[in-house]
This record gives structure tokens, sequence and C-alpha cells, in this order.
């Protein structure tokens, strides 16, 4: 018998979560950093922030004609695709970002500040004594401050330092405000900026533990074109303790699979083309861990 997937998500309050802009016109959103990213938070020197604008109690986001920065040195408009407006952080001031969305115009004061200390903290979905299974690549949230120990936004930082030196690889760091880390031998790994207090995970050889997957979807494991179900990922050791893994797909023409918000637990398949859609439990022994098929009907 299947189990259905539930996934919680817990709404931040007491969050600035718009900008409103100096001529109260239009206001501003974070898209990056996870669910209702706070603007109250600078973004941090060399890191970029991905924005919509919206006009002021809108749902929709507006179609950005144009946009610029009364100062480069501080912040530069690096891309526009429709709603969506990608911003790079120069050196540490403020910049007033004038904006043009289908008809109607305002302006935002824009801080950046520079980056004091990067820490990593628990992996989301787990817990306090979770162990990794080796060969996994899961997403390791991080908290970014300032000299002055603000909370800064943004995405694009270096890779962290990792001790031992070949015991694990970061890959990127992304716009869901976490550094994506592939987990390579078993051991103590240690993550850190270089500069403040390593966070410490402990990886186990993936060979005897226990995994589960919950697929949501048919009996028959079958996908049509265009279909994008959820797959509960846990697994344990013989310990008892919780393990965490990863999924991924062989062949991304036919399916992807996507850490739900960076999440070690839950992820989304997304099925593309008709085809076998292989998907690789990392951290296990077994290539093609889970097979479904896609049609094309």
């Amino acid at each position: 018998m299947k189990k259905s997937i539930v996934l919680g998500v817990l709404l931040a309050s007491g969050c600035d979560t718009t900008m409103t802009g100096t001529s109260g016109n239009l206001e501003l959103s974070y898209t990056h950093g996870g669910l209702f990213e706070s603007v109250s938070n600078p973004i941090g020197a060399g890191l970029m922030a991905d924005v919509v604008i919206r006009e002021i109690g809108a749902e929709d986001a507006l179609v950005i004609d144009s946009a610029e920065s009364d100062d480069e040195t501080i912040l530069t408009v690096s891309g526009l695709d429709g709603a969506r407006m990608d911003l790079l952080a120069g050196g540490a001031g403020v910049a007033t970002l004038s904006v043009d969305a289908e008809g109607l115009s305002d302006a935002f004061n824009i801080t950046v500040e520079d980056i004091a200390s990067v820490s990593y903290g628990t992996i989301v979905s787990g817990q306090e004594g979770d162990v990794i299974a080796a060969g996994a690549s899961l997403w390791v949230p991080r908290t970014v401050t300032s000299e002055g120990g603000s909370s800064l936004t943004g995405y694009g930082l270096p890779m962290p330092e990792i001790a031992p030196i070949d015991s694990a690889v970061g890959i990127e760091d992304g716009a869901i405000g976490a550094t994506l880390v592939q987990f390579s031998i078993p051991g103590e790994i240690q993550l850190s900026d270089g500069i403040g207090e390593a966070s410490t995970y402990t990886v186990i050889d993936g060979a005897d533990v226990s995994w589960t997957v919950d697929d949501g979807v048919s009996e028959e494991a079958s996908l049509s074109i265009g279909e994008t179900p959820l797959m509960l990922l846990s697994g344990v050791d013989s310990e008892g303790r919780n393990v965490l893994g990863s999924l991924s797909s062989i062949d991304s023409s036919i399916c992807t699979v996507e850490a739900l918000l960076g999440s070690a637990e839950i992820y989304m398949v997304s099925a593309l083309a008709a085809g076998d859609c292989e998907i690789a439990l990392n951290g296990s022994d077994d290539e093609a861990y889970l097979s479904l098929v896609v049609s094309a009907e």
C-alpha cells in the first residue's frame, strides 16, 4: 500500500517580504533564498539576488520593461527575463534601483554590506544525530553575516573549505540559500568559511543502509509527460540512525529529479519525454535504484 506524501511548510511570521518603492507605486520581493526571504536583509557584497516586481498589494508579478542602478559599483542589473530581474551586488553602500514595469515606475534603495562570516547548518529535513551516506549530494543551509552581525541575503558564495580536503566537494551555492555538497567518503567531515567555527557532518558507508522510497505514483510505476510526482526518501542504518541520501536522474532528457526546497527527503520528479526514467540513489550500490516508465499519452 502506498503512503501519501505530505509536505509541511512553515510560514515565516513577522518577516518583511516586500519593499515598497519610494513613490508608493510598486513593491519588490526576493525570489531566491527559499520562501519568504526578508527584504530587510542587505545583499552580501559579491552575491546575486533574484527579484520580482508587483503593483502594491497585487499577487501577480509584473513584466519588467527596464531597470537601472544609479551606482553600478554597488549594484548592477545583470539580467532581465520577463517578470524576473537578476541583481549583482558589488561593494558596500546604498544604490537606488529605478524600475519601469507595465506602465508603472518606482525606485528602491538597496543596501549592500561586506560579508564577515559564513556558517553552515543542519541539512533540511535532517535532525541532530542524523548521518549521511557517502556519495550523497545534499543542500547544506548556510547563514551569511556582516561585520555588524546582521544577516545578509544573496547567493553565489565561494565553495566552503572542507576538511579532510578530499572528503567532499562543493558543487554550487544555490538560490535556495544553501550550498550543494557531495559527501564523498566515510568519516567526520567539516565545512567552514575558513575563518569561523567549522560544522561537522558524520558520513558513513551506505552499503548497509536500509532505504525506502515512496514514489507516490501508480502501482504500475508509470508517468505521463508533464507529471511531477513527489518522492519521499528515508534510510536507516544498523544502529537505528536516520541516514540522509539523495536521488538523481540517470538520463535528464527523459526525467529530472530535484530536491524540493533543498530537502534531503522530498524530491520532485519531472517527466519530460517518453522512455525509461531511471533514478539513482546516491549513496547506495544500485546504479538504477528505481525505474519508472514515462509514456507519451
